[in-house]
């Protein structure tokens, strides 16, 4: 299923400033256009509106909708089968860029680009509540699994565990140095964080001390998204040298590095069944690995620009990936 815009800005030139990934953003829904397509490697659905880059996305836990950001204060979900808006908001008071869904499904959070945190109902994107706490941009936004607390890393250079219950930051914890954090993956029992930063480097955090435990490096250049997956075994970075590695998640030792992008790599997403990886590029691709043997699957190619954001659907059967003004889902199965 395919979500494309109209004719609107042109592309802005790449910047090593990891915080400037987050000025190419998304998509504003309007005068929508809906249509259908086949081809032999996805079946498609166009909406058609304004053009902006689509930051990030995130699908339900049910699988049945999908979330995106912009940078201009629009917000939305569409209907993952069929690509109907289910609600759109404005927010300027947080300018949405990034965008998790909470695993019971009843909330989604929103991190800003002035560093604000919106907490909305999922079912109609009211405003629960808004939290402050970073000095610049949010890059990253994750809920635990058991859903009690948001990770959020920044252009402030620190990331934070927050409370979703009271909304207080309970823990920050800062790089000492001047580089974004570009990444944060919880642990599955919560009680570590992943980061990746602009210094090329992933880092391990206690979430219960916010004492960094491991740093793992190998990458030469900024670290652009980080996950951890279901089992808990392994973290899997993606960065700027048109890499992806797989970290063993207890010694912190570096168990593969998987290269196939000709480009910076912007967003990876893994599977709940901790099977497939998918890892979205500057070269406009998408690739599907096989996470346990670092095999390459397959190569989604349809997208014309930056591919800068991915999530894969909680059965695993579905991608979708978000680019200079269009969304695209893509069928795995």
């Amino acid at each position: 299923f395919f979500f494309q815009a109209e004719d609107g800005i042109r592309d802005q030139p790449r910047s090593r400033g990891l915080g400037d990934v987050y000025k190419r953003q998304l998509l504003i829904w309007s005068s929508c256009v809906v249509m259908s397509t086949t081809t032999a490697q996805q079946q498609q659905v166009v909406v058609k509106g304004q053009k902006k880059w689509v930051s990030c996305v995130a699908f339900s836990p049910d699988g049945k909708n999908v979330a995106a950001t912009n940078a201009e204060g629009r917000l939305w979900t569409v209907e993952a089968s069929t690509g109907k808006l289910v609600w759109e908001r404005r927010d300027m008071a947080t300018i949405p860029i990034v965008v998790a869904w909470s695993h019971h499904g009843r909330l989604v959070a929103m991190g800003g680009w002035n560093g604000i945190i919106s907490l909305r109902v999922a079912k109609t994107g009211k405003v629960i509540s808004h939290w402050t706490g970073h000095k610049e941009n949010i890059t990253s936004i994750v809920f635990s699994a058991d859903d009690r607390f948001l990770a959020t890393g920044s252009g402030d250079d620190t990331a934070k565990v927050w409370s979703v219950r009271g909304g207080e930051a309970l823990l920050a914890m800062e790089q000492g140095d001047e580089y974004d954090m570009t990444g944060v993956a919880f642990s599955p029992d919560s009680n570590r964080l992943a980061t990746g930063d602009g210094e090329n480097r992933v880092k391990i955090w206690d979430t219960r001390t916010g004492d960094e435990t491991r740093v793992m490096e190998g990458h030469t250049e900024a670290v652009a998204a980080v996950a951890w997956s279901a089992d808990g075994n392994c973290i899997v970075s993606g960065a700027w040298d048109d890499s992806l590695k797989i970290w063993n998640a207890e010694t912190g030792e570096l168990a593969r590095t998987l290269r196939g992008h000709t480009d910076d790599i912007t967003a990876l997403a893994l599977s709940a069944k901790g099977d497939r990886l998918v890892s979205a590029s500057d070269d406009k691709t998408l690739k599907v690995w096989n996470l346990r043997t670092g095999a390459l699957l397959r190569t989604l190619k349809g997208h014309t620009a930056t591919v800068i954001s991915v999530a894969i659907s909680p059965n695993g059967d579905r991608v979708v990936s978000g680019s200079k003004g269009e969304l695209k889902f893509w069928d795995l199965k």
